[in-house]
């Protein structure tokens, strides 16, 4: 990962390089009629079941599938090429090799997940304190006394 939302995978026979740039974001918005948030919260649900090893049976016990919708998960994948650096016609043809004859698989979902958040974590080798866990507390501020606080408490 890094600050320009760059991120490698393996994904067919390789390791590649997505990157979801301006125009690739408009274009995955465009085709699934979503924000990157809005697809990545559709299938956060589902990921985090899947690093968890849960059944199936688990998952639909815990309403853990998502809202997710099959383009969710292949146009981010597909631009996320494009950006990365392969051509349209390269990346489609990958796209219709390697996630279209199969049924939709696990790893995926995961490789969608992340080229949509890449952009939104900092880089690994960045300190980890200025970034937010969701569910977890912000670290509480210093207050600082206004002069006037000051100038009353010192009088």
């Amino acid at each position: 990962m890094s600050r320009t939302a760059e991120i490698t995978l393996p994904f067919g026979t390789e390791e590649r390089t997505f990157r979801l740039g301006l125009g690739e974001l408009r274009a995955v918005q465009e085709k699934c009629d979503a924000g990157p948030g809005e697809l990545a919260q559709r299938i956060a649900p589902i990921v985090r079941a899947i690093r968890a090893k849960f059944t199936l049976a688990d998952v639909l016990a815990g309403g853990m599938m998502g809202n997710w919708r099959v383009d969710d998960v292949r146009e981010p994948i597909l631009q996320g090429l494009i950006g990365g650096g392969m051509t349209p016609t390269d990346a489609g043809v990958l796209v219709r090799s390697v996630f279209d004859p199969r049924p939709l698989a696990l790893e995926h979902l995961q490789i969608a997940f992340a080229v949509l958040t890449a952009g939104y974590l900092p880089p690994e080798d960045e300190p980890q304190e200025a970034a937010v866990v969701a569910g977890e507390p912000r670290p509480a501020r210093k207050r600082r006394r206004s002069r006037t606080a000051r100038s009353t408490s010192e009088a």
